[in-house]
């Protein structure tokens, strides 16, 4: 019984930091978010959380979103997950009669047209099944990949088994009917609660002006006042009644500091680990729609349309005059092209915010006249291709790169003739960093073997680079970049899904 009611309590406590977070977005530049719901009415199994936008917002997909409705679940551990037979039974949503799809094709029912302005989030903290079909049905943005679900095939097929389980459990006849039911769910599964959220929504309160949580108290002030404002019946909310509120209850941060004056910005690549931070920055660059977990849809798309993004972006937050803070959840490749598109000519203050293995988050923002001069690095040099014209760098600050990009390089055909390895005297591996002013240290040591080795070897030569690196480095890497000319960067394949080895990705400058 205790354990029944301590699990229903955090259960509880989730909906209201979700419903908190979810409220930031009122605030935050650039949205068009403008009223909030808690416990609203008639949306039936997405009434936990709702969020209302006028004008509505553009979604990842193109169409208007007026609406955002949320269903919260929280679990005290990971005894189910997600997969195809998930949506159709009530049990795993705590239900006793109604499935997930049919608690959405009620809404469906209520008004085709309003449905398809409105998005259905499930925020569960159980995984997805991993050996199920669904695992490859659900793209970055937790939206059904339609390409694949309705591939051409017949009911008799593995998706077609799908589709028709679907679609007899809804009582639907086509599976044009199927797609407009799914086509405005997203499954956002294995969701942080607990400490792993409380991070998130610190970043959110700190990025409007809000009083963070505090580590080291046992309560926060966000969750007995959703009780309160429940109590009261007061469950919707717009921006203008709500900061009323917060002020009352002495919320807001009064104080300036320096850090409540830099701006906030992110790129985005992959969602994993990264699934707030429309919320904890002021601008985002969001660019989920071009990858497919961490693989990228078409390889020209990097060229195409992710270089000409990047470029933009940094134009516009060079242009915002502050000290910025960084949220990089995005490849190497981009991480650095930021980097080379800002510049350190800019004049920009920068702060990286890094992650660490073990999932804490900190803020590396590098002081140069507290840069030490010792050497950091060893360095060798490989021969290749005698034919060849370009040069190659492997750098393995976290992982030793040298024999797997030896190996991409005697098999491919990309024209180098020589490679330069820079490894940490301390050896690779997370360690190997211990602050900004460390990666300072590192960056322009690098920097100047660069800029030698390259005037001798050959000075106009292409500069294909290969980095293991936390981002923080690979972005100020990239800011000192600009006297490296032509430059093609790499992706590995971590997850050996595609071609298990290095892939091009980028090419500077634009």
């Amino acid at each position: 019984m205790a354990d029944s009611v301590l699990a229903i309590q955090k259960g509880f406590e989730f909906q209201a930091k979700y419903f908190w977070y979810k409220a930031c977005s009122l605030y935050r530049p650039g949205s068009t978010a403008v009223e909030i719901t808690y416990e609203a009415d008639g949306i039936p199994g997405f009434d936990d959380i709702t969020l209302a936008f006028d004008p509505p917002r553009l979604s990842a997909y193109g169409y208007p979103v007026s609406r955002e409705c949320y269903q919260v679940k929280f679990h005290v551990d990971h005894s189910r997950a997600f997969d195809v037979t998930a949506l159709t039974d009530p049990s795993f949503i705590g239900a006793t009669s109604e499935s997930l799809l049919q608690k959405l094709h009620k809404n469906f029912k209520l008004s085709p047209e309003d449905y398809s302005k409105t998005n259905y989030y499930i925020i569960n903290t159980w995984g997805i099944d991993r050996s199920d079909l669904l695992n490859g049905l659900i793209d970055n943005q937790g939206a059904i990949i339609f390409k694949r679900l309705f591939d051409g095939t017949t009911d008799k097929s593995k998706m077609g088994r799908v589709r028709k389980s679907w679609r007899d459990h809804l009582g639907l006849s086509v599976d044009n009917e199927l797609k407009a039911v799914l086509r405005q769910l997203r499954i956002r599964a294995n969701a942080s609660s607990g400490e792993m959220f409380d991070e998130p929504l610190s970043y959110a309160l700190a990025a409007i002006n809000l009083k963070p949580l505090s580590d080291d108290r046992r309560t926060n002030p966000y969750t007995s006042l959703i009780v309160r404002l429940h109590e009261e019946k007061t469950n919707k909310l717009d921006k203008h009644n709500l900061h009323t509120i917060l002020q009352q209850e002495d919320l807001w941060v009064t104080t300036t500091t320096s850090e409540n004056l830099s701006r906030s910005i992110g790129v985005r690549t992959f969602r994993k680990g990264a699934e707030n931070l429309e919320a904890e920055t002021d601008h985002l660059l969001c660019l989920l729609r071009h990858f497919e977990s961490r693989h990228i849809l078409d390889d020209s798309l990097w060229q195409n349309e992710v270089l000409p993004a990047m470029f933009t972006f940094a134009e516009e937050v060079i242009g915002l005059g502050k000290p910025l803070t960084i949220h990089l959840d995005t490849h190497t490749s981009t991480a650095f092209a930021l980097g080379y598109f800002i510049g350190n000519k800019s004049g920009a203050d920068i702060g990286i915010i890094q992650k660490s293995p073990k999932g804490g988050r900190s803020l590396w923002r590098p002081d140069e006249a507290k840069v030490n001069t010792g050497d950091q690095w060893l360095f060798s040099e490989d021969m290749m291709d005698s034919n060849g014209t370009d040069l190659a760098i492997a750098v393995s600050l976290s992982n030793d790169v040298s024999e797997a990009t030896m190996q991409y390089l005697s098999i491919q055909p990309t024209g180098v003739y020589k490679i330069l390895h820079a490894k940490p005297k301390s050896g690779s591996g997370f360690n190997a960093i211990t602050d900004a002013n460390h990666i300072l240290e590192y960056i322009l040591q690098l920097n100047n073997k660069i800029r030698s080795w390259k005037t001798v070897s050959s000075p106009t030569a292409k500069l294909h680079l290969f980095i293991s690196a936390p981002n923080a480095f690979t972005f100020f890497l990239g800011e000192h970049a600009s006297g490296y000319g032509r430059i093609v960067l790499y992706e590995y394949d971590f997850e050996g899904l595609r071609s298990g080895t290095y892939v091009p990705s980028l090419n500077l400058p634009l």
